[in-house]
């Protein structure tokens, strides 16, 4: 049995969205990231269908969606990664920018990806969804590039990554 994220409705994550506004130092008054990435900077991405797959530094984790099931690894990024994955959040401008959140798919089944980020002591979170629609906005892709950088670039070239299984199944 995979585990699911509870589902909420859109006005409870509005709600919460709005909540996390008021009181997240990075949103709503345009700070910028510090230049050089801090040591204290952590992050848990989870990403993909049912944000089954996650990159977690908290933990050196990750877990990677098969489909039917889930398999986690330890997964310690390097000093290098982790500066690629900052500069990445610096382009992106990710906790800056309340317009990357979007909450309406436009497929089913969707990528839902959800951030969780200390940076200088401060944890902020964001979620998103990542839909493949015909006509995807900027900020959109700005997001899914995100993504892709960490899973691609950066997990899918680890050999803990290689040594995983194949995913199986299939998505309802």
């Amino acid at each position: 049995m995979r585990r699911l994220r509870s589902a909420t409705s859109r006005g409870e994550r509005l709600l919460v969205h709005a909540i996390g506004r008021m009181w997240n130092p990075f949103i709503g008054i345009n700070r910028a990231l510090p230049n050089d990435r801090p040591d204290n900077f952590d992050i848990s991405l989870s990403y993909g269908i049912h944000s089954a797959s996650e990159i977690n530094t908290y933990n050196d984790t990750y877990t990677k969606d098969l489909v039917e099931d889930d398999v986690t690894t330890q997964m310690e990024l390097t000093d290098e990664e982790l500066d690629v994955i900052y500069e990445k959040m610096k382009e992106v401008d990710i906790l800056n920018n309340p317009e990357l959140i979007n909450e309406d798919p436009c497929t089913i089944p969707h990528a839902e990806n959800h951030l969780t980020v200390t940076v200088d002591g401060v944890e902020v979170q964001r979620d998103w969804i990542t839909a493949q629609c015909d006509d995807p906005k900027e900020a959109e892709q700005l997001l899914e590039s995100f993504v892709n950088t960490i899973h691609q670039d950066i997990v899918g070239e680890r050999e803990e990554y290689e040594a995983l299984p194949d995913a199986y199944g299939g998505y309802h």
